[in-house]
């Protein structure tokens, strides 16, 4: 059977950060997503995400994909036979997997207060004012997605943020 943990949340959340701190675990594989997006200044190919031609995208098996914010972005079909597959993606994503079969699936959603999410934004220095604007407004969209997660979790503290997740998921996938 496929574990997988979803992550999702807003944009600024911290949803790569607690995957790529879970990652270090062995019982943990965070996927790497396709996107059709230019990278930012601080991304590399296969580390953050593929980075794809829109032509490349559209010839690619996804387990889910979405469009979010006028890009592509989709999950590769993979097979975890041992741990959990990590999955960093949008409400809409999670939707399109929830029901397939033989999946184990538990969905998190990470948020933070408005002003905190801004902060980090501004503070990746990878984005312009305006695409940090357009992804605040869609931040109380995004909250309206998190009573569809099985947790929702506020991301005030990374570490403390991450222990949760890993003590949530081992209860659920019963490590060890």
């Amino acid at each position: 059977m496929n574990n997988i943990l979803v992550l999702s949340g807003p944009s600024g959340a911290g949803k790569t950060s607690i995957a790529r701190a879970l990652a270090l675990k062995k019982e943990y594989t965070h996927v790497i997503s396709h996107t059709t997006r230019a990278p930012r200044p601080t991304e590399k190919d296969g580390i953050d995400y593929h980075f794809v031609s829109e032509e490349a995208f559209n010839r690619t098996e996804f387990l889910e994909s979405a469009d979010v914010f006028d890009y592509k972005y989709g999950t590769p079909k993979v097979r975890c036979t041992e741990g959990v597959a990590i999955l960093t993606i949008d409400p809409q994503g999670a939707k399109q997997i929830a029901h397939i079969p033989g999946l184990n699936i538990l969905t998190i959603f990470v948020s933070a207060d408005a002003r905190t999410l801004e902060g980090r934004l501004v503070q990746r220095n990878s984005d312009t004012q305006e695409t940090v604007q357009k992804r605040m407004q869609k931040y109380e969209e995004f909250l309206n997605y998190a009573p569809l997660y099985r947790y929702h979790l506020i991301n005030h503290n990374l570490d403390l943020t991450v222990e949760a997740v890993d003590l949530l998921c081992n209860g659920w996938f019963k490590f060890n």
